[in-house]
């Protein structure tokens, strides 16, 4: 019988790690558009899910890591499907399922952050696909200080200082300003309309511009280490 030989992997493809990708930068677009119109919540909500498919099917490549993926999920969204039937806004139940749901939330997308950069490290090849999971490792360290940092302000009093127009100050912040402060933190720049309140705060703040500048730090030399790796069998094969 004839061996059957794989092909080998195509630098061009793109796979799992593309189609999450996408699917985060979509999220992060109808995240300010739901907060400005009520009736884009629900099409928020159907993003949301939909990027936590392709974080799954992202790392379904390893059974353990997709059921505990799945594990982690289906609590976070039978508890935010159970806050927007009640109403989280206005029923203290609904609050309760969303309070519930936040460190659930911030587990799944760390877990999911760490199979994918452990899959980037592991890497014998640098594809495009590898680049696209590369990319989602860094948005996705800012999505889930985005959710830690909204679980803390309840937990926690006076958390945030948001000015405003006015001179007015706000003690609480919204998803997408949770969003734009977890970015700016994590790439060291501040403009200061939006400040850590208390200590908690503070560490996760310090402790996410740390991850920030490891992983940037990480990743150039896995880059170069792949390509000089990549170099030296082209040369040979000559």
């Amino acid at each position: 019988m004839t061996a059957v030989v794989k092909p080998p992997t195509d630098p061009r493809h793109l796979g799992r790690f593309f189609y999450l990708l996408l699917s985060i930068c979509t999220m992060l677009v109808l995240l300010p558009v739901a907060e400005q119109f009520r009736t884009g919540v629900p099409l928020l909500m159907c993003g949301v899910y939909a990027t936590m498919w392709f974080a799954i099917h992202a790392v379904s490549g390893n059974r353990r890591q997709s059921f505990t993926a799945v594990a982690l999920s289906l609590p976070v969204m039978v508890l935010q499907l159970l806050a927007a039937f009640v109403g989280c806004e206005l029923s203290r139940r609904g609050f309760i399922f969303t309070w519930l749901a936040m460190p659930l939330f911030v587990a799944f997308w760390f877990y999911i952050t760490l199979a994918i950069l452990r899959a980037f490290l592991a890497a014998d090849v640098f594809t495009r696909d590898k680049l696209c999971g590369a990319i989602c490792v860094f948005l996705l360290i800012g999505i889930t200080w985005a959710t830690l940092y909204l679980w803390l302000q309840h937990v926690s009093s006076g958390a945030f200082f948001l000015a405003l127009p006015g001179d007015a100050i706000r003690e609480t912040i919204t998803p997408t300003q949770a969003i734009y402060f977890s970015y700016l933190t994590m790439s060291t720049m501040g403009y200061g309309d939006i400040i850590p309140g208390n200590n908690l705060i503070r560490t996760a703040a310090y402790a996410q511009a740390v991850a920030g500048v490891l992983f940037l730090s990480v990743f150039i030399a896995r880059v170069v280490s792949l390509y000089d790796r990549h170099h030296e069998s082209h040369c040979a094969k000559r």
